[in-house]
């Protein structure tokens, strides 16, 4: 019951209200009404309460309190992590770790049952997805075209057939070459491979000439696919020069004159368009003979430091095993589904990018494109790198974080032993020295006959000037990089970052060469990958390096 109402825009001495309890929940069917309830007698109360002020004034308040009331009720929920994060991984038999995710101690070789190799991976999103769209691709200011699953499926399995029409066997010891930027065709072609049980051997062009050749030969391809003229020329005159004698078939992804096809002929090479491979596998088209999970189906070659590139020979399982596990990761937060697209920018010839595909895949999502038997003679190194229990030993320095996480810190053949006995891992001296705004490149040195490290420095030519005008140095880059000023000031600075980074006494630099040319893949001194050289270094500085013990010994 209520008594004396006042009129709008007065104010009122006395309110009486009487109710017994208001209940309001927001899933049930009257929702709507008794929130309008609600609304009506917290009206009143606020009459009530703030009756000096007008009736506008009440009904904004009211309107600011229940919008912020139907937020804190409806907000979203914050996300709890499906694990703790100070304890993300636990000790297992044997000193190996697992995700705190995994329940149990098993390996995970198979998130879906139904996909336990790329080539089921892939015919999984073409059901899941209801053949929807797979393979995006456009041309410049023009809207994406997609191929479906079914075209990509069907343009592959003709492919895979013009394989087998030209001799090869659907076997995982028949191996096919890709030479090309990311496109729709290099994912064809790769599925061509798989769908008759064949193996995949990417090039890149960061590799260098030399590299190609040298895996073209060490995987012994006869068929190498590629996008543009500039490579299958290059492809041609290899061959033309006697280096590549076993290359038989180039496919052209780009369009190409016909003096690139004579000039192939005469080499003995048949040059054809990737549209004329597929055309010939229709007309010669064989069922699929799909791959086992055990069987071998892509050969990462990866530069090393010294020497040729080396092949990393992973299976299907390998790599099904690999994205299982960040499925399982992922689980709480992300399902692949056909509503997810994925713009592929990374190098299809690195692993990391096509992991994100076959996730991708294996959900029916959508990906956009932005513009001889090498098993026989497997590598000594790579034996030596698996255990009795098959473990990979792959030379990383990691170091297992209070969290549960590890964190790879340097390369096991990198570290070396000082003449007191103090083992130095030279990557992590430099990935803490870098931070110093003066420094561009750092190689840190060491001898076993020595009782610290050194470390030839290149400074960064945009910063270098203006620390050296700090301390009243002036001249040329060159010219303070042989300045011993300059040089002592960035020793400094040097050595009071590692100071604050943790390092130990025996772990900081002693003396330091200022270098004004950057290492670089021209001068021999990195890796096409920008990783450092560091026996080609040390041999390249070796003359400076004994300048800098001589001189505290002196």
């Amino acid at each position: 019951m209520w008594k004396k109402p006042r009129k709008w825009g007065q104010s009122s001495p006395f309110l009486e209200v009487q109710f017994s309890s208001i209940k309001w929940r927001g899933t049930t069917s009257n929702s709507g009404l008794n929130f309008l309830l609600l609304f009506t007698k917290m009206l009143f109360i606020f009459n009530s309460l703030f009756s000096p002020l007008p009736t506008p004034a009440l009904l904004c308040i009211l309107a600011i309190g229940a919008a912020i009331f139907l937020w804190l009720v409806n907000r979203p929920q914050p996300f709890l992590p499906a694990v703790d994060l100070n304890n993300q991984s636990v000790g297992i038999e044997g000193g190996a770790r697992k995700s705190a995710v995994q329940k149990n101690n098993e390996l995970i070789s198979y998130y879906f049952s139904d996909a336990k190799t790329i080539y089921e991976t892939f015919q999984r999103g073409l059901v899941v997805s209801g053949n929807g769209p797979c393979l995006g691709y456009r041309k410049p200011n023009k809207p994406y075209r997609w191929l479906s699953y079914k075209q990509v499926s069907h343009r592959a399995e003709y492919l895979g057939s013009y394989f087998l029409h030209k001799g090869y066997n659907p076997s995982p010891d028949q191996f096919i070459g890709i030479f090309a930027q990311n496109r729709p065709e290099w994912t064809i072609s790769e599925l061509a491979c798989y769908t008759y049980s064949m193996v995949v051997v990417p090039l890149y062009d960061t590799l260098g000439p030399e590299a190609v050749v040298h895996i073209i030969n060490k995987a012994d391809l006869a068929i190498v696919i590629c996008d543009t003229f500039q490579k299958a020329s290059v492809l041609i005159e290899n061959v033309e020069k006697g280096l590549t004698p076993g290359l038989r078939i180039i496919i052209l992804m780009n369009p190409f004159e016909d003096d690139l096809k004579q000039r192939g002929e005469k080499s003995g090479v048949e040059i054809l368009s990737f549209s004329e491979a597929e055309n010939i596998g229709r007309e010669n088209f064989k069922k699929p003979v799909p791959p086992s999970p055990e069987d071998l189906c892509v050969i990462c070659f990866t530069s090393g430091t010294t020497g040729y590139p080396k092949g990393a020979m992973l299976t299907h399982q390998n790599i099904i095993s690999d994205a299982a596990g960040i499925l399982k990761s992922l689980e709480l937060i992300f399902q692949p589904s056909p509503q997810e697209v994925s713009i592929s920018y990374l190098p299809l010839a690195h692993m990391f990018e096509r992991m994100v595909q076959i996730i991708l895949y294996s959900g029916g999502a959508k990906v956009g494109f932005f513009q001889g038997d090498i098993r026989l003679l497997p590598d000594e190194k790579t034996k030596e790198a698996l255990d009795e229990d098959n473990w990979l030993h792959t030379g990383d320095i990691g170091r297992w974080l209070p969290n549960g996480t590890l964190k790879i810190i340097d390369r096991k053949k990198h570290i070396f032993k000082l003449a007191q006995g103090e083992y130095i891992a030279p990557e992590k001296i430099e990935n803490i020295y870098i931070r110093s705004s003066t420094v561009q490149q750092i190689f840190v040195h060491g001898e076993t006959l020595r009782s610290f490290v050194v470390a030839v420095v290149v400074p960064d030519p945009d910063v270098l000037p203006s620390f050296a005008a700090k301390i009243g140095v002036k001249g040329s880059f060159e010219e303070l990089c042989q300045n011993h000023v300059v040089k002592e000031a960035i020793l400094e600075d040097l050595r009071k970052i590692g100071k604050q980074s943790g390092l130990k006494s025996f772990e900081q630099v002693k003396r330091i060469y200022l270098h004004p040319k950057p290492f670089s893949i021209e001068n021999g001194l990195l890796t096409p990958t920008m990783k450092a050289k560091r026996t080609d270094l040390a041999k390249y500085f070796q003359t400076q390096i004994n300048s800098l013990y001589e001189d505290i010994q002196q």
